[in-house]
C-alpha cells in the first residue's frame, strides 16, 4: 500500500509520517510539500526501517494521476491555515485551498485512489447546544473564508463521490493540540502556550470567555485514521474530537504549568459568538475510542517552548 500524504511537513504531517508507519510498516510513505512553509527540518530524523519518499513540488505542478495506483490512500494536507489571515487575502486561499482540492479529487477519480481530507470544526455555527454530522444546513454557517472554502471543499468531494463513485473520508478535526516538528503558532493551543513561555499576557476577549471550543489530540487523529483504513470505512463525514472546553477552562490548564502568566480581559464589540459542543458519537459508534488528553499536550507544548528558554 502507498500513502501518499501531501502536505506532509506542516504540523499535522510531521506528525503522521511518524506514527502511522507504525501500524502500517510494510507500506511506502510519498511526502509532497512545496516547502512554502520552509519546514524541512521536519524530513530530518525519520526512522530508517520505514520506507519513505519525499517530492519536493507544489501539488499542481506534479502529475499525480500518473504515479497514483488504485490501491494507494491520498492524505490531503495541501492548503493555508491560518483562518485570522484568510480575511485579510480571501482569493489566494480561495484559489490555493479550493484549486489544490479540485486538482487531487480529479486524479484521485482518474485513478480510483482513496482520498482522506482533512476539514475543519469550524464549518459548524449554530445556537443549538450540541451539533453533530448531520446538522441542517442552516446549521453549517463557517466564520471565516477559510471555513466557507472548508465547507465548499466538501461538496467538491460529495458530489464527485455521487456522480463518480470517488472513495473518501472528510475529516472535520477540532483544533489541534500536540507537538510536532512542523508545528505553528496561529491556533489556539499553540498560541496561548508560546506567549505563556514568553512572559507575554494572554488576551482574553471578555464576550469568549465561557465560548465551548473543540480540540483535537494529535494522538487521537493519528489513531483515528489507523482505526478508519484498517476498517475500510469509506464515503463518511466524522468530527474527530478528543475534547469540547471553554477559552477559560484552556487558559486555566496553562496556568496550572505557568500560575505568574497575567490575563487579559477586552471587549470585543460587535462579535455575539455562539457557544455549542461538537458531537463525536458517529465515529464513536463505530467502536473508536477517544485516548487523547488536551493537558498533557498543553504540558507537552509547554515543556518543548522551555526548553528553548530556560536561562
Amino acid at each position: 500500500m502507498n500513502f501518499y500524504i501531501i502536505g506532509g511537513l506542516g504540523h499535522i504531517g510531521s506528525y503522521l509520517i511518524r506514527n502511522l508507519p507504525k501500524f502500517f510498516p510494510k507500506s511506502n510513505f510519498i511526502i509532497i510539500d512545496n516547502l512554502s512553509t520552509q519546514k524541512y527540518s521536519s524530513l530530518f530524523n525519520l526512522n530508517k526501517k520505514y520506507k519513505y519518499k519525499f517530492i519536493y513540488s507544489d501539488i499542481k505542478d506534479l502529475n499525480l494521476q500518473k504515479i497514483l495506483k488504485k490501491e494507494d490512500i491520498v492524505i490531503h494536507l495541501a492548503a493555508l491555515t491560518n483562518a485570522w489571515e484568510s480575511f485579510k487575502i480571501p482569493k489566494i486561499y480561495k484559489k490555493k485551498n479550493f484549486g489544490n482540492t479540485k486538482f487531487i479529487v480529479e486524479a484521485c477519480l482518474k485513478k480510483k485512489s482513496n482520498l482522506i481530507f482533512m476539514s475543519s470544526t469550524s464549518v459548524y455555527n449554530t445556537k443549538n447546544k450540541f451539533i453533530s454530522e448531520d446538522c441542517q444546513k442552516k446549521e453549517l454557517k463557517p466564520d471565516s473564508p477559510y471555513s466557507k472554502i472548508k465547507l465548499e471543499e466538501e461538496n467538491l468531494i460529495k458530489i464527485n463521490s455521487k456522480k463518480f463513485n470517488l472513495n473518501y473520508l472528510i475529516l472535520r478535526l477540532g483544533t489541534i493540540a500536540g507537538t510536532s516538528p512542523g508545528m505553528q503558532f496561529h491556533t489556539a493551543v499553540n498560541k496561548f502556550c508560546l506567549q505563556a513561555v514568553q512572559g507575554i499576557p494572554l488576551s482574553l476577549w471578555k464576550n469568549f470567555r465561557l465560548i465551548s471550543k473543540p480540540y483535537l489530540d494529535l494522538k487521537d487523529l493519528n489513531l483515528a485514521l489507523v482505526f478508519l483504513i484498517k476498517n475500510k470505512i469509506n464515503k463518511e463525514t466524522l468530527n474527530l474530537v478528543t475534547n469540547n472546553m471553554t477559552t477559560i477552562e484552556l487558559i486555566k490548564i496553562i496556568k496550572k504549568f505557568l500560575p505568574k502568566i497575567k490575563i487579559i480581559s477586552k471587549n470585543k464589540n460587535g462579535l455575539k459568538p455562539n457557544s455549542f459542543i461538537v458531537n463525536n458519537e458517529k465515529i464513536s459508534k463505530l467502536k473508536f475510542k477517544f485516548k487523547g488528553n488536551i493537558k498533557n499536550r498543553i504540558s507537552d507544548t509547554i515543556s518543548l517552548l522551555r526548553n528553548s528558554n530556560n536561562i
